[in-house]
């Protein structure tokens, strides 16, 4: 494959990051903005989270009372967290494959597109989680196997208006004899995930330095304090992230498509001309 003219060979993983990376930058704010709300759910929710948790430690009769109040209103919080986190994704999804068309999509109208496909989403979402789960309770391999295949399914079920099936199925034949570069791009975004989990879970065994002798609370303020500052690093640190994620998986997506179908291919033929031969033709 390397003796392939540049615009025909398959790019490797580390040049689809490089290529993330390049596109990531000059879209930072735009792709930033569709992870904001995500974010802002995301520390609320730690913050009550310190709350219930001081109160747990409490001796107080109306402890349990407010617990359980804080406890739905986490989960109704929950609930719009995971619908914003799927509505950001699909439209950063949208946001890039305009880039990549060469046409340039507000993120307003990002979130428009991805919001006209939400129940699709949520259902690809489900089952896709569902098989790549049954996957890893059998064995490893066939838990990452699935994960590969279904790589690109969210982009197929958006950009090629598939349906949920359709869309797992799609993905499976776009990444056919690629699976390596599809497993480094499974494996770089389970690390990022896995890594940012470490700075709430750092601030969190910070909070021991709050309680005493007896397990209990000293300093309520001080305790919740640092463990919203915990959750706010780490709620930052996704809305960075996050969108990097989502470009690598469209960009192996775009790649997939150039190289079996040739999409856009005519586009990228030209910009390899010379411009004498461009202004002649």
């Amino acid at each position: 494959m390397s003796s392939l003219p540049g615009h025909l060979r398959p790019r490797t993983f580390f040049e689809l990051l490089d290529e993330s990376v390049r596109h990531y930058r000059t879209r930072f704010f735009a792709l930033v903005l569709l992870f904001v709300p995500v974010g802002v759910l995301d520390l609320l929710n730690g913050v009550l989270s310190a709350v219930v948790q001081t109160n747990l430690t409490a001796d107080d009769p109306g402890a349990l009372g407010d617990i359980l109040s804080f406890g739905f209103v986490m989960f109704l919080l929950g609930v719009v967290q995971g619908v914003a986190g799927l509505l950001a994704y699909g439209a950063s999804i949208h946001l890039a494959a305009a880039d990549l068309l060469g046409r340039r999509l507000p993120p307003r109208g990002a979130w428009m597109e991805s919001s006209t496909r939400f129940w699709a989403m949520l259902g690809l979402g489900v089952l896709g989680s569902m098989l790549i789960g049954f996957g890893f309770m059998f064995f490893v391999i066939p838990g990452f196997y699935l994960a590969v295949r279904f790589g690109v399914s969210a982009q197929a079920l958006l950009l090629e208006g598939k349906n949920v099936g359709d869309a797992l199925g799609r993905s499976g034949e776009l990444v056919r004899g690629q699976y390596g570069r599809g497993l480094g791009i499974v494996l770089f975004i389970a690390v990022l995930s896995f890594s940012m989990s470490f700075v709430p879970a750092g601030f969190g065994a910070a909070g021991i330095l709050f309680l005493d002798e007896q397990g209990e609370i000293g300093n309520p303020v001080g305790f919740i304090l640092v463990l919203a500052l915990g959750q706010a690093v780490a709620s930052t640190i996704s809305i960075v992230l996050a969108p990097l994620a989502s470009l690598l998986a469209t960009h192996f997506y775009w790649d997939l498509r150039v190289r079996k179908e040739g999409l856009d291919l005519d586009t990228r033929l030209r910009r390899l001309e010379s411009p004498v031969e461009a202004a002649s033709g």
